[in-house]
């Protein structure tokens, strides 16, 4: 294509990997894990075999839960979630390194009848780290998107 007096190309991009989902019940308990183990490059033109951007080489999600009664019939469920983010990069050219991080986040779960209330803190230990950069603004002038400090979420909701 030609916009003004730039022209621009298609990168083409392969990834070779592995993605892992499972759920494993234990009687009130529950382990789930979501892991991906892959090779996302560039597989054409001058930045054939830099690795796509934003594209984490492993990541893995980590979830044990335990789930239990309390009085009057409250459903809750008890929660963690443990989080690993490798290095990325930001753009195509692999010049901006998004750093890889680990998070954790803590949860409690009350279903009453047709209400559910939660309560989340999290990133726990206050990581802090980019998910994301902007591609056009690499260097010194570089932005981007960070993980939220730690933090209470509570929140209500109604099941119609």
């Amino acid at each position: 294509c030609d916009i003004g007096a730039s022209t621009c190309a298609r990168l083409e991009t392969k990834a070779i990997g592995v993605e892992l989902d499972g759920k494993l019940f234990i009687g009130s308990f529950t382990l789930d894990l979501n892991a991906t183990v892959q090779e996302p490059e560039i597989d054409n033109g001058p930045l054939k075999g830099n690795q796509v951007l934003r594209q984490p080489t492993h990541m893995m999600r980590l979830t044990p839960s335990y789930n239990f009664t309390l009085g009057n019939n409250i459903d809750t469920s008890l929660y963690a979630t443990y989080s690993v983010i490798s290095d990325r990069y930001g753009d195509n050219d692999n010049t901006n390194t998004l750093d890889s991080y680990t998070k954790l986040d803590l949860g409690l779960q009350l279903n009453i009848e047709n209400v559910n209330i939660q309560f989340a803190l999290d990133n726990v230990t206050d990581e802090l780290a980019l998910t994301e950069s902007d591609p056009r603004a690499a260097g010194i002038s570089a932005n981007g998107r960070y993980i939220l400090p730690r933090n209470l979420k509570f929140s209500v909701g109604y099941n119609f």
